[in-house]
């Protein structure tokens, strides 16, 4: 219908002075359905037989006594045809290819006879734990960064084409390497990406969870927000390999990881031009389906300090204390930052200390000033807010930050929707509708199983641009009521949208807990 008018060491920390009675028990405030159990242990869970004064020369003469003699492999399991077309039917046919040219497409058009062939190539592959070297090399693309200067190789977006057959072999491998991590249970509760089932509004909801409960308690929340630079880039190969082998993953899983990480290479392509061989030393594949597991099993040790709350979304990585006092919150901060650091410089994780952020979460109008925290010899100061997994935190949890970014960030891609969805677009109403659904509602609506709660004020404001954007759509007279457009193209409000969200998300987390997978 339409609507028509017309490597450092670190600073000894300040000491502090606290009781016995001001550290908190996180496990005392229980945790939603469907979220995993917290448990902390006292000290850094380190890796075995490798201590804090351990050199790369250690790490390096494992690997090599491991090499030197290799174990035999047994309990290989090897793939068949069902499992190679079930990974087929769930590809992206329209993927780029990589190097060998063969789109997803094709492969998904091959007969059984080949589907045969490609079994025993893969279990071939899987017996002498080989990693063919056609499939380690890359094509890597190069996008601009908008608004950016372009004579700078800094500023733009990289991108890494495999060859997709080789990707099916990865997806073999790594159905493997996630049972075992399951079965040895490599992966921490507090690590939620890369999971099933586990989103960033789960994690989102752990950590606001444990500061609201703070608030209804009367204690501080202090929480540090770390930044990884480039941290599937810089993985330290020999660090990966020794954990493998801590870990006890079966030796033809690890034989065939050093394999795959070993003499990656790629060529820049541009427009039809290849650049010369290149060599990749260090850090995980970009564009390989094995890296984001690699990555977890790398940081599986991350270290757990007592009091401490570990969140993690893959590499974005955040620390909580909690206390009846700020000095026994900050107290308790400085030790976790300083187990971190030491955790960081030996397995060569670099941190930015410029993009790490401070927050201490609590009520009331005092503003007494917080003693700062130490990290890589960097004083971190407080922050009134943090933006974390896309959702801006502020020390009080009003959220009226977010929506203010929000509304920035949903007029901005308004402004580029507006000849698809503005009065002259040649589009249906049904095919602009889906552009509001699938595009921008989203966006107003992120995280709103979290932020519902904020003040009507604040959902009032996301509820004004959306009567903007439907009155845009079907290009509404001024005389023509918000709820009526609302009835007659059967949207519902942002309220009525938003209790709807939480709804149903509460309800899957209880499936979960009542059918675990």
């Amino acid at each position: 219908m339409q609507y028509n008018t017309g490597f450092r060491s670190t600073k000894k920390p300040a000491s502090f002075e606290y009781g016995n009675n001001d550290a908190v028990d996180f496990n005392g405030f229980g945790d939603f359905v469907g979220i995993d159990t917290i448990t902390y242990e006292d000290g850094v869970v380190a890796i075995k037989e490798l201590k804090s004064t351990s050199t790369i020369d250690e790490v390096n003469r494992s690997i090599h006594r491991y090499i030197d003699n290799p174990k035999p492999s047994s309990n290989i399991k090897l793939t068949s045809p069902q499992e190679i077309l079930s990974f087929l039917k769930k590809i992206n046919p329209r993927k780029a290819t990589g190097p060998d040219g063969i789109p997803n497409k094709a492969l998904q058009q091959i007969p059984t006879n080949v589907i045969t062939f490609i079994t025993k190539i893969f279990n071939k592959c899987l017996l002498c734990n080989y990693f063919p070297v056609i499939w380690k090399t890359a094509h890597v693309l190069m996008f601009p960064k908008p608004q950016q200067n372009h004579k700078l190789p800094g500023n733009y977006r990289l991108i890494s084409l495999l060859s997709n057959i080789g990707k099916i072999f990865e997806k073999i491998i790594l159905s493997r390497l996630k049972e075992e991590c399951h079965d040895l249970s490599i992966i921490p509760n507090g690590q939620y990406g890369f999971r099933a089932g586990h989103f960033c509004i789960h994690q989102l909801l752990r950590v606001t969870n444990t500061v609201t409960q703070g608030f209804k308690h009367k204690f501080y929340t202090g929480g540090v927000f770390l930044d990884v630079r480039k941290a599937f880039d810089r993985m330290w190969h020999n660090g990966l390999i020794y954990k493998l082998i801590q870990f006890k993953i079966p030796n033809y899983l690890i034989v065939i990881l050093i394999n795959y990480l070993r003499n990656r290479t790629f060529r820049v392509k541009l427009n039809h031009t290849l650049s010369d061989i290149g060599s990749i030393k260090a850090g995980t594949p970009q564009g390989s389906i094995l890296s984001s597991q690699l990555y977890t099993i790398y940081t599986s040790d991350f270290p757990k300090t007592n009091q401490i709350m570990n969140c993690f979304f893959a590499d974005d990585t955040a620390i909580l204390a909690q206390g009846s006092t700020i000095n026994y919150v900050i107290h308790t901060l400085q030790k976790g930052l300083n187990n971190i650091e030491k955790w960081c410089t030996l397995w060569r994780v670099p941190i930015n200390t410029d993009k790490t952020h401070a927050v201490m979460f609590r009520k009331g109008t005092s503003r007494k000033e917080l003693k700062t925290l130490s990290f890589f010899d960097e004083d971190l100061t407080w922050d009134k807010e943090v933006k974390y997994l896309g959702l801006i935190l502020d020390d009080k949890l009003t959220f009226r930050s977010h929506l203010k970014y929000n509304t920035e960030k949903f007029w901005a891609k308004v402004h580029l929707l507006i000849p698809l969805i503005g009065r002259r677009s040649p589009l249906t109403l049904e095919n602009k509708l889906l552009l509001f659904k699938q595009v921008l509602r989203p966006i107003l609506t992120y995280a709103s199983q979290i932020w519902g709660v904020a003040a009507f004020s604040n959902r009032k404001k996301a509820q004004i641009l959306q009567n903007k954007i439907l009155r845009i759509i079907v290009n509404a007279p001024w005389y023509v009521r918000n709820s009526v457009i609302h009835n007659d193209l059967k949207i519902q409000t942002i309220d009525e949208f938003i209790k709807e969200l939480p709804r149903n998300f509460f309800q899957k987390l209880v499936y979960k807990m009542v059918h675990p997978s």
